[in-house]
């Protein structure tokens, strides 16, 4: 994780164009089709969550969610207040699914990488410029405008960003084997404390 984390922070270290060249918002409602979505939350640990697995099986959402957003695949959505500790993260469904209408959603411009954003998102470089631009005197929050401000390193295709976003999925790869590996051990470590006291 430290690993990943120093990766992305040596590489997001410049900017030289806004943010707003890579990303455009979006308001499509799920109007009277809200039926077909699910409902989903933004965790600052886990990401994109269903509402159900965030709140113990419990959907704490309108009863009527014709305003909920729409966020379609590879699209993102945060919450205004709730930025500044994390709460960013890129619908990596295939269907898309909706979220409340507090959250603003935006989309990568086309030939922008949805991985590009998601990894400087993730950066030292992008947190200071985001906590630099919250508004507000009593609960600080992020608009869509201010975001679009931040400046990040112009996207392209060249060797040296693919080369970059190829192995930062890599260590993601190791790390999720890692987190498994872990679970089994613990999985294991209960199963002998509990044989040992039959």
């Amino acid at each position: 994780m430290r690993l990943k984390k120093s990766l992305i922070d040596s590489f997001f270290n410049s900017a030289d164009c806004p943010l707003s060249s890579m990303i455009e918002e979006s308001s499509e409602r799920a109007n009277q089709n809200y039926g077909n979505y699910e409902v989903y939350s933004v965790s600052n640990s886990e990401g994109f969550i269903k509402q159900t697995d965030q709140f113990g099986g419990k959907e704490i959402a309108s009863q009527n969610k014709s305003n909920y957003k729409i966020v379609g695949k590879s699209m993102f959505a945060y919450n205004p207040a709730r930025i500044n500790v994390g709460s960013i993260a890129r619908n990596e469904e295939n269907n898309p699914v909706i979220v409340s209408p507090m959250y603003v959603v935006f989309a990568p411009k086309q030939s922008v990488s949805p991985t590009y954003l998601e990894c400087f998102f993730e950066s030292s470089f992008f947190f200071k410029q985001m906590k630099s631009r919250l508004e507000g005197s009593v609960r600080q929050c992020l608009t869509f405008d201010s975001l679009s401000s931040i400046s990040i390193k112009r996207y392209s295709t060249n060797n040296k960003q693919q080369n970059f976003m190829n192995l930062v999925c890599k260590l993601e790869k190791i790390e999720q084997i890692e987190s498994q590996i872990l679970e089994r051990i613990k999985e294991g470590k209960n199963y002998l404390l509990n044989s040992l006291f039959i």
